[in-house]
């Protein structure tokens, strides 16, 4: 006799779909939670396929957590997929869809839970450029249809992205349709809810990591009981259980942020190509510098470009010149100092950005050159003046800065390089009247303190912001009208074959955050290679050039987006043991069209204790790639060797 049968994946770690029988008389759906037997314990998991079969020896599900699925099965297999592409478990992929809060064992979806309603907006009328009615007609006709279509929306800074995403998504909410808005960082999330709400008269669910797990799963519940089919959010947006898909924006799709580095390495921008083919919806990959792997696509006629041009009114790119700190001591040039003073004394604002927190990158001693170093990981100790500490930015570890040299008994320990303390410690210094903001991780650390320095910003309580990549993309702040770059040469000196369309990204970014509103702007970049092409680009705005220089240089080397790549990172707390298990394991990957670069020592050689060694394969065709990480994954490895396999991977470290 057939019995009725449910595939459950339960989360966590536990890497198969498990089969239980289900009881009589109870009515279970694909996409609820349900409470199963696992060996000696209860376990929670996701009910993905029910099927007729014998079920005997098979246990039963306990109880089903839900009166009704939580997630449609178009995101059960967008995640069975997940699981596949990335060679990641079932049930950790599955844990993607659902918030912290609703992975718990017993929790029902409504138990202590409130989905709310919220005041709808009275669209405001918006006169738009000829280059967005352009965008916004181009991209509303295959709403229309609809059919799947990838745009590239690429438009400089300030040319109106963000009017044309929501003239879109109006369209498509107005004909019933739901849309997923992503934007790369939780900093932009506030600025943007703002637009949504002053422009968007449907209800708006919010998906982020910085809010409460209580609020997450509030959201959460809000869409998958039909109460918003709108969801703004950073990465895990993707994942929102939306019905009847119809649009997908990707705003700053260039950004590393939406590849996942814990966990399932997963990229959400590629994820969005795949939920949009699927629902045969529309998703615009929006950015004033798209990446190498988005204009590839274009090349191969995967999808259509959009250009904007020209910023909105009055408005124009600043002029970006060029400091050359070769045989300079300063940290601010003279140069910067003098623009900064004139800004300030007109009312105007100035942003400094530089890419590292704290004071400075190290201490060393001058005596023997000894560095603080992390004892857990091959990384120097960055040194935090407001904390009188130096801090590894990687595992937390951290010591109070020593008056003597550890090493050699010298009582002159030194910093070297720089962070924003030392920046703002400078700009202090040299301007001692101005009001400054310190914008980093370690200043800005909840969306409270966000907004209250997002709020001082705009109502000009302050003359001079200094920050990292939190304060470098997105944001429209109408008085800033100079921007200074520290260290403009920063992400070249990494080992990562994206360095040089990463540093053109980055600065780009930053620099479009100066002359929204008005001519006449500035932008000095401080670098110690002036004559460096990338350095050129940037100064004319020349997308072109640096497109053109590395598509050539990729295209030679064989790596993406000309290959498909995936890094496979192998650890362990005995190093020699590691060494000699990585080197036997290159020696089986030999496949036709595979190349395989490595094994070698990480960059970032020890990480928590655990000593690091890394392979780097490529190949002409995916299928290739995806066999040998087949094979490495049915290698038997040491229980001490922890192996990741990243496919597409954008951390080199």
């Amino acid at each position: 006799m057939q019995d009725l049968v449910a595939d459950i994946v339960v989360f966590g770690a536990i890497p198969k779909v498990l089969s239980y029988r289900v009881p009589e008389g109870m009515r279970p759906s694909p996409g609820m939670r349900a409470l199963v037997p696992v060996r000696h314990s209860t376990r929670l998991g996701v009910l993905i396929a029910l099927k007729s079969a014998t079920g005997d020896g098979l246990k039963d599900i306990l109880s089903l957590i839900d009166p009704q699925p939580l997630v449609t099965q178009e995101i059960i297999d967008l995640l069975i997929w997940c699981s596949r592409y990335y060679h990641a478990g079932i049930g950790a992929c599955l844990a993607l869809a659902f918030p912290p809060l609703l992975r718990k064992a017993g929790r029902r979806a409504d138990a202590d839970l409130t989905v709310g309603t919220e005041i709808q907006a009275t669209p405001r009328s918006l006169t738009y450029s000829a280059e967005q009615t352009r965008a916004i007609e181009a991209i509303g006709a295959c709403l229309e249809k609809p059919r799947f279509q990838t745009f590239v929306l690429h438009g400089i800074t300030g040319s109106g992205k963000t009017a044309v995403y929501l003239a879109c998504a109006m369209r498509a909410l107005e004909s019933g349709r739901s849309v997923i808005y992503m934007v790369p960082e939780i900093a932009l999330t506030p600025q943007t809810i703002t637009r949504i709400r002053e422009s968007i008269p449907f209800a708006m669910a919010v998906f982020h990591s910085g809010l409460s797990p209580k609020t997450r799963a509030e959201e959460f519940l809000k869409v998958a009981k039909g109460g918003a089919r709108f969801v703004l959010g950073t990465r895990s947006a993707i994942f929102a259980p939306l019905t009847d898909l119809g649009l997908i924006i990707v705003d700053e799709e260039h950004d590393g942020s939406y590849k996942q580095d814990d966990g399932v390495p997963y990229n959400a921008r590629d994820l969005a190509i795949m939920r949009a083919r699927t629902n045969a919806a529309v998703v615009v990959l929006g950015s004033a510098t798209p990446s190498l792997d988005s204009y590839a696509r274009i090349r191969t006629h995967q999808s259509t470009l959009l250009t904007m041009t020209s910023r909105i009114g009055q408005a124009e790119l600043p002029r970006i010149i060029t400091v050359d700190m070769r045989g300079r001591q300063e940290i601010l040039a003279s140069e910067l100092v003098a623009a900064m003073d004139e800004t300030l004394a007109k009312g105007e604002q100035c942003l400094l950005f530089i890419n590292r927190r704290g004071f400075s990158a190290a201490m060393v001693c001058p005596g023997c050159s000894t560095v603080l170093t992390c004892t857990r990981c091959s990384q120097s100790l960055t040194y935090h003046r407001s904390r009188s500490a130096a801090i590894c930015h990687y595992c937390g570890f951290s010591l109070p800065v020593p008056e003597i040299c550890p090493a050699c008994g010298c009582m002159d320990m030194r910093p070297l390089g720089l962070g924003t303390e030392r920046v703002l410690a400078e700009v202090a210094q040299k301007l001692p009247a101005a009001r400054i903001l310190q914008m980093d991780s370690d200043e800005i650390s909840s969306p409270r303190k966000l907004g209250a320095a997002l709020a001082s910003i705009r109502e000009r309580r302050v003359d001079v912001i200094v920050g990292t990549q939190m304060i470098a993309k997105g944001h429209d702040f109408p008085h800033l009208t100079l921007v200074g770059v520290m260290q403009t040469e920063q992400l070249l000196n990494m080992p990562d074959f994206r360095a040089v369309e990463r540093t053109f990204q980055q600065v780009l970014q930053v620099a479009g955050r100066a002359g929204r509103t008005r001519p006449d702007t500035r932008v000095i970049m401080q670098t110690l290679i002036p004559d460096h092409p990338v350095i050129a680009a940037i100064t004319r705005y020349d997308y072109e050039a640096m497109l053109t220089e590395e598509e050539q240089n990729r295209r030679q080397a064989g790596l993406p987006p000309f290959a498909y790549m995936a890094r496979c990172i192998f650890s362990s707390l005995e190093a020699p043991h590691l060494e000699q298990t990585v080197k036997r394991i290159a020696k089986t990957l030999a496949l036709p069209g595979l190349k395989v670069m490595g094994p070698a020592l990480a960059p970032l050689g020890q990480l928590r204790g655990r000593y690091r060694w890394h392979l780097l394969l490529t190949a002409g065709k995916r299928a290739t790639l995806h066999r040998a990480l087949d094979h490495l994954q049915q290698t038997k490895i040491p229980g001490h060797v922890k192996m990741k396999i990243d496919v597409d991977p954008y951390d080199m470290l």
